[in-house]
């Protein structure tokens, strides 16, 4: 119950569900807020309770200090920039298959 109620704290966290990351707020951020979540979060997981998994990989990967070497689109909590990118990823997949496709005829 905990974790829902924490994931669902849309004053510190956005995206869709299991793809949550923490927003930029820099007022929550001087009252404690986010050490405070980190302290629940930590009870919860010392206490055999389940753990944050309402964040996505690139916020649990980010926490957990492993080298974030992609991020899916499903981490991008913003809709607008999460559809340029996959226009643009779209683009650069259609001038692969494109250029590929000049070069087999080429040859």
């Amino acid at each position: 119950m905990l974790m829902k109620e924490l994931s669902g704290n849309s004053a510190l966290f956005c995206g869709q569900d299991n793809h949550r990351t923490a927003v930029h707020n820099i007022s929550a951020l001087h009252k404690g807020e986010y050490e405070r979540v980190g302290q629940c979060i930590a009870m919860s997981i010392l206490y055999n309770g389940p753990g944050p998994h309402f964040f996505g990989e690139t916020a649990a990967n980010y926490l957990l200090n492993i080298p974030i070497t992609k991020v899916p689109c499903d981490d991008i909590p913003d809709y607008e920039i999460r559809g340029k990118v996959l226009q643009v990823c779209i683009t650069n997949f259609i001038m692969h298959v494109l250029h590929m496709s000049l070069i087999f005829l080429l040859h």
